[in-house]
């Protein structure tokens, strides 16, 4: 009966461990800034149908994206190729900064998490050589992670004039960036 389990244990535990190892290998490339390097991607897309457009806010649905006004009445439905998800889209966050696009892509409670495209030439010029921002400060690319630079160096002053509700940005892409509305990610 002793040989049993054990044999039984001997063709189980290979299997466990490839499972945990699968498992991990999936994690890895499902979290943190790979995947929103992914989301980056698809949004990059999205994007550059909408950034000459006007709107408060869009809706992204099957195969098309919908634009809505200040009153959430669609007023300009654009058809898209391959897009399969829903979610969320702020554009025009700001007057002084109408070229903002935000993609809410997950959060809890009060709570989110996405990619923004900064579409505005000049408000992207000012995040040069920045690798990320948080409302007290922000950090310059190939500095030591423990130097940062108060908000007041920052000549944008500080996310919370064209992002009020961005606690943090980190750079993706040449004009996009990951956001987060808590202060720390």
């Amino acid at each position: 009966m002793m040989q049993t389990r054990s044999k039984k244990w001997h063709m189980i535990l290979p299997l466990l461990l490839l499972a945990t190892a699968c498992l991990s290998g999936w994690l890895y490339l499902n979290t943190g800034d790979r995947l929103c390097q992914r989301y980056n991607r698809y949004c990059f897309e999205l994007n550059e149908q909408i950034k000459d457009e006007s709107f408060l806010f869009a809706e992204v649905k099957w195969n098309s994206i919908e634009l809505l006004n200040r009153d959430r009445k669609v007023y300009k439905t654009i058809k898209l190729e391959s897009f399969r998800f829903w979610h969320p889209v702020k554009g025009g966050i700001s007057q002084e900064h109408p070229g903002v696009v935000l993609y809410a892509l997950g959060g809890a409670a009060d709570d989110s998490v996405g990619v923004v495209f900064v579409n505005d030439p000049a408000l992207n010029g000012e995040l040069d050589g920045i690798d990320w921002v948080i409302r007290r400060g922000y950090h310059k690319e190939g500095e030591p992670e423990d130097k940062t630079h108060g908000e007041g160096e920052l000549g944008i002053s500080g996310l919370s004039q064209w992002m009020p509700d961005a606690g943090c940005l980190k750079r993706l892409g040449e004009n996009s960036y990951r956001y987060s509305t808590r202060w720390d990610y």
